[in-house]
């Protein structure tokens, strides 16, 4: 029955990355045009500078609790949703309160690294001088807020074999930004676009549509997980110091795991800064996303 339910689970999340690619390859191509090399640069330097800090916040650690919580999940004999209305009140709040405190301390990480990386990011005068960059760096960071978030308070679905839900988020998240962006383009609100300066406000809807992506992938994700089991409120800041301290040394391999990558588009992006007129950032980055 479990081998199923791998099969089950591994078919839905290559189906939801397949439809995700796609879907990210119809954003390229209809973003690309509108923005230019210029400001396309901008918008890639702003997500993966977060992305870069992401890989900070999560430390890997969300497989080793996915793996703790699946002891528990098999010491209590829970194999199904319906199961845990079969275990005792005791069993049922040591559960819940398990999963709980693993999904506030992996929210209380994020908060705490992505208060650093706002601050720093305006410490980086290529980035604070661009005005497409600085004004919307918060925007940035709410999408890959969310977008971590969603990541986390996916647990039961993926204890339960839930995962084509979380495909269903992941299409759902792409389709939310193809719409806005369709109707951008649709509806040419920026008939007449000079690709040296495009308008702040089109640079916000660009940059919005992702917020809005990662926004409704996070709240599919936490109805379909509450459906579950509720993801309570709770202390926690003594479980995440101590779940750092005993795991935190397998950050460092899942951080430089995507550090190559991101780090050198963020050199060429202070080094050659798209506000001189550079388009370095752009064009890496498109050659990297086709």
């Amino acid at each position: 029955m479990w081998k199923f339910s791998v099969m089950k689970d591994a078919f839905w999340q290559i189906l939801g990355r397949m439809i995700s690619a796609l879907s990210g390859f119809l954003i390229v191509i209809i973003m690309t045009p509108l923005l230019g090399p210029l400001r396309y640069g901008d918008y890639t330097t702003i997500l993966s500078y977060f992305a870069l800090w992401s890989a900070l916040s999560d430390l890997g650690l969300y497989v080793i609790g996915l793996k703790d919580l699946g002891k528990l999940k098999a010491k209590f004999g829970i194999n199904t949703p319906k199961d845990l209305d079969t275990i005792t009140p005791s069993q049922k709040e040591d559960f819940s309160l398990a999963i709980s405190q693993f999904v506030w301390a992996r929210i209380g990480q994020i908060v705490i690294v992505y208060g650093i990386a706002i601050l720093v990011a305006y410490l980086v005068p290529s980035y604070a001088s661009n005005p497409y960059i600085a004004r919307w760096l918060p925007l940035g960071m709410l999408f890959s807020a969310w977008f971590m978030i969603a990541g986390i308070i996916q647990l039961p679905l993926q204890l339960f074999w839930k995962m084509e839900q979380v495909s269903i988020a992941l299409v759902l998240a792409r389709v939310a930004q193809l719409a806005v962006l369709w109707i951008v383009v649709v509806w040419n609100f920026w008939p007449h676009i000079d690709h040296d300066a495009v308008p702040l406000t089109l640079f916000l809807v660009m940059v919005g549509s992702v917020v809005i992506s990662s926004l409704t992938q996070t709240l599919y994700t936490l109805w379909q997980s509450s459906r579950i089991i509720k993801i309570r409120f709770v202390p926690f800041w003594d479980h995440m110091i101590s779940h750092i301290k005993e795991n935190g040394k397998y950050g460092a391999a899942f951080f430089l795991s995507s550090f190559h990558l991101l780090i050198v588009s963020l050199l060429i992006s202070i080094v050659y800064p798209t506000i001189s007129g550079f388009t370095y950032v752009g064009i890496r980055w498109l050659g990297l996303q086709l």
